[in-house]
């Protein structure tokens, strides 16, 4: 989680711009968050000097910060730059404690993230690349801008998925002609394992440059986009299991695999998953910032 904490007023008592006596009820609850792993942001209308004094005030106290008026990388990566408004899962301010979480607009598309290989099989000549794009029952831990989770792909996921019109393409990009397609120059596979493809690249300049830096590894990843259908998963607490996967869309070999992106489906179960954490921890900060 991720907590934009104020200074003067909930760290500490507001004597602008001096500092205050520190509260201690809040300023320990914000000390165990920040040891349990979740980011701590201080965010303060404090600027240079008087903010260099805050930041050390808390440091001397026990308490370091993450970030200090900024965003997490995650969150720059994720909306494609760095805003002055400070994107948190909680605000912590004596004034107010807020979840403003926006509902993001969503796309039913899932895109994951494999390993690509290039190894021709025994006997065979051409620009062949090989993957595993879905591995069944194997547990990952999914971190999108909703949250983290844990995913289960189950076997039987892939039966009776559509795959009959699945392209091989190079970082997403449609406008370059595709480098396989199926069924004629990418098969894909479905084994007690999961999904296996092979793909016959075509003996052209790009898909020659793709092949040799799969070969030498410089190209590793892989993206696959599939569809969840309405009921082909459940939750377990923050463990998705996916029982069902209607489509299987493309796969494209990256430079530089992509955050994981679910669908506003898989987001919304996932809000309602936290709901309880959030609620507890709002009524539990409440509680200090009016000194119960």
């Amino acid at each position: 989680m991720i907590y934009a904490v104020d200074f003067d007023g909930t760290l500490v008592e507001n004597l602008f711009p001096k500092i205050g006596a520190v509260r201690r009820g809040i300023f320990n609850f914000v000390k165990e968050k920040k040891a349990a792993g979740d980011t701590i942001i201080l965010w303060t209308c404090r600027e240079g000097k008087l903010l260099d004094e805050a930041v050390v005030f808390c440091k001397e106290n026990g308490l370091t910060f993450d970030h200090v008026n900024d965003n997490t990388d995650g969150v720059k990566k994720t909306y494609k730059g760095n805003s002055r408004k400070i994107i948190a899962d909680f605000y912590i301010d004596d004034k107010s404690l807020l979840i403003p979480k926006k509902k993001e607009a969503g796309t039913m598309k899932e895109i994951r993230t494999a390993e690509v290989r290039a190894n021709a099989p025994a006997g065979t000549d051409g620009l062949i690349i090989n993957g595993q794009p879905i591995i069944y029952d194997r547990p990952a831990v999914i971190n999108s801008p909703a949250g983290q989770y844990t995913e289960i792909i189950r076997r039987g996921a892939l039966d009776g998925a559509d795959m009959s019109d699945c392209r091989l393409l190079f970082n997403h990009d449609l406008n370059r002609v595709p480098l396989a397609r199926t069924p004629k120059t990418m098969q894909l596979t479905i084994s007690p394992a999961g999904l296996n493809m092979a793909a016959q690249l075509p003996d052209t300049p790009e898909a020659r440059s793709v092949h040799t830096a799969v070969s030498r590894g410089d190209l590793s990843g892989m993206s696959f986009a599939f569809k969840v259908p309405p009921g082909g998963d459940r939750w377990n607490g923050r463990t998705r299991e996916i029982l069902k996967i209607e489509k299987v869309y493309e796969l494209s070999v990256v430079p530089f695999p992509a955050y994981p992106e679910t669908s506003v489906e898989a987001r919304s179960a996932l809000a309602f998953v936290i709901k309880d954490e959030r609620t507890a921890t709002l009524i539990k900060c409440n509680q200090l910032l009016s000194n119960i």
